[in-house]
């Protein structure tokens, strides 16, 4: 069907999994952080895609945690990018998330969106999700006259 995919493979069994749903190609990929497990992946049309990543005797098992889709007929770009947002707590906090961060930016030639994915998936469960539905756990930020390419 010409769409792109994403294969994961585990380097410990050789296990493979494909990853598919993206328009166009993949701009971007990254995983939360360094350990994470979870691997989020933006394509060409802006559409964002966060996994879960797990092994189940000896199969890799993946979850969507959150997809939000861009209008259809959104132009393609191949400079999109994302970047999760580092987790630093608080020296009094007690509860922190295996996780880190749900904190990330998608940077897009014109704009950049932070999103608070626990904000969106509080919200959602049911994906994907079109952007021009989601009110609450993002945010715009324009005023660049250049492309940006890192967070």
């Amino acid at each position: 069907n010409g769409s792109a995919m994403v294969r994961v493979l585990s380097v410990s069994t050789a296990e493979r999994i494909l990853l598919k749903g993206i328009v166009g190609g993949v701009a971007d990929l990254a995983f939360a952080h360094l350990n994470s497990n979870q691997l989020s992946c933006l394509d060409e049309a802006g559409n964002l895609f966060v996994w879960q990543l797990t092994m189940e005797n000896e199969k890799i098992q993946e979850e969507i945690l959150v997809y939000i889709k861009r209008p259809d007929g959104t132009p393609l770009n191949n400079f999109r990018r994302i970047v999760w947002c580092p987790f630093i707590s608080d020296e009094n906090e007690e509860n922190t998330s295996e996780e880190g961060s749900q904190t990330l930016a998608l940077l897009h030639e014109d704009r950049a969106e932070v999103w608070d994915l626990d904000i969106v998936r509080a919200n959602y469960s049911s994906w994907p999700v079109n952007v021009t539905d989601i009110k609450e756990g993002f945010i715009i930020v324009k005023g660049h006259n250049a492309r940006l390419s890192e967070g």
